[in-house]
């Protein structure tokens, strides 16, 4: 028991010398000293997060009464004119060998004796090459593919 009544006294008088010590003397005591830094470094981070919050909060305000005033409105229409912006191109090949029809860099190769449809020609001019299995590739022809009307190409034996 004794002992205890003799710590608790050590104790008593330890926490009253460290109240007595005087607030503002941080020179003397290097954990006071960087309690004091820290403390200070806590009130500049606090002062700018303040700052940010309210840089924050008026550009939210200023977007919100922009908003405001700019009329706007939203629909969505699925587009049923996206099929009349293609056209229909049937590749007639009546050679006896593979042909190759290349319109605007693109090439088809349409068996022998046979037809190909495209269907997602887009609807304006093009330009095409025709060819074959063994055969050189002819000049560029131009022509024009129009909404819902189908262009035939006829690849014909050379003679």
């Amino acid at each position: 028991m004794r002992s205890l009544i003799l710590a608790t006294l050590a104790a008593l008088t330890v926490v009253t010398a460290a109240s007595a010590w005087p607030a503002d003397d941080t020179s003397t005591d290097p954990v006071r000293r960087e309690i004091q830094g820290l403390r200070d470094e806590i009130t500049a981070l606090r002062k700018l997060r303040d700052l940010d919050l309210r840089t924050i909060s008026d550009r939210l305000d200023r977007i919100e009464r922009l908003l405001e005033r700019t009329p706007y409105r939203s629909e969505f229409t699925p587009s049923t004119t996206l099929p009349s912006r293609r056209g229909l191109v049937r590749l007639d090949n009546r050679m006896g060998v593979t042909g190759y029809v290349t319109i605007d860099g693109i090439a088809y190769a349409v068996p022998a004796y046979s037809t190909r449809t495209l269907l997602t020609v887009p609807v304006g001019p093009i330009s095409y090459t025709l060819g074959g299995e063994g055969l050189s590739t002819g000049p560029v022809t131009s022509s024009r593919v129009n909404s819902g009307e189908r262009l035939t190409i006829t690849l014909l034996p050379p003679g």
